[in-house]
């Protein structure tokens, strides 16, 4: 008989995916300084990701994608990795007066659905970040990264 003593779980590595819902792991005021770069970049054509990382968010690898992952989260950046464009979200932020930019800030913050979830859920209310974490929980953020979830949906 085979000995199935081995552990047979995937190791994940320092700082790798975990799993669970996925959510920004950057705060919107981070991102909102990348899409400026984004839009300012891919004004006249879409940009490959090496000038993405390079020119817009600064880091490669890990961080980087984590980094490109917020700003598709919070719709400022679409397209393939082989042509990265900002948004009519992120052109809007952009062009529109300091006053009229709160309504589009919330547009972005939101369009994480994580984020609207939550939203949704407590809308009007005032709660502990407790009770946001047991939120998060309930739509599947991993348990270890509800933290880091909650500080980003405040940050938000």
């Amino acid at each position: 008989m085979a000995d199935i003593s081995t552990d047979t779980k995937k190791a994940v590595a320092k700082g790798g995916r975990k799993g669970g819902a996925i959510f920004p792991r950057f705060s919107l005021k981070d991102a909102l300084g990348w899409s400026k770069k984004l839009v300012s970049k891919s004004h006249v054509e879409p940009q490959p990701i090496e000038v993405v990382y390079a020119g817009v968010v600064g880091s490669k690898g890990s961080r980087g994608r984590a980094k490109i992952s917020a700003l598709k989260q919070f719709g400022l950046l679409e397209g393939p990795s082989t042509a990265y464009t900002s948004t009519l979200l992120a052109k809007q932020i952009e062009s529109a007066p300091e006053d009229e930019r709160v309504p589009l800030f919330q547009s972005a913050a939101l369009h994480s659905s994580i984020f609207k979830s939550i939203f949704d859920t407590f809308q009007s209310d005032e709660v502990s970040e407790q009770k946001l974490r047991q939120r998060a929980y309930d739509l599947r953020v991993h348990p270890e990264e509800a933290e880091a979830c909650v500080t980003s949906y405040v940050q938000a």
